[in-house]
């Protein structure tokens, strides 16, 4: 079934409600393993477009040393990289072609992997 222009434009706006400056976004992607990128929206350009920052994140040696994974959790304005300007859109912000940021807590834990 495919969403009227309704259903689309609600969608956006409830999506949109959840990125108040100051509010974590973030990105889980991967091929063979699970990257968690984190970004704070910084400002509001509108209704429907955010401009956002990549920001760190903290290990939370809750796995073994040699695990190749852990729990990682967002780092409050610890900022790299220039602004980005998004659109918000019904699944979030598009950063590339294979993330879209979507909305968490900032004390949500989420399971990283990776290849040493």
């Amino acid at each position: 079934m495919i969403a009227t222009s309704d259903e689309q434009r609600a969608k956006v706006a409830e999506m949109s409600e959840r990125m108040p400056v100051g509010s974590v976004l973030y990105t889980s992607w991967g091929w063979e393993q699970t990257n968690i990128d984190f970004y704070q929206v910084v400002a509001r350009a509108g209704q429907r477009t955010v401009i956002i920052r990549e920001i760190g994140r903290r290990y939370c040696k809750s796995c073994a040393p040699d695990a190749m994974q852990d729990e990682v959790l967002p780092v409050r304005d610890a900022f790299k990289g220039p602004s980005m300007r998004k659109r918000v859109g019904p699944y979030g912000v598009k950063i590339t072609s294979y993330a879209h940021a979507t909305p968490t807590d900032w004390g949500k834990r989420r399971h990283m992997t990776w290849y040493g």
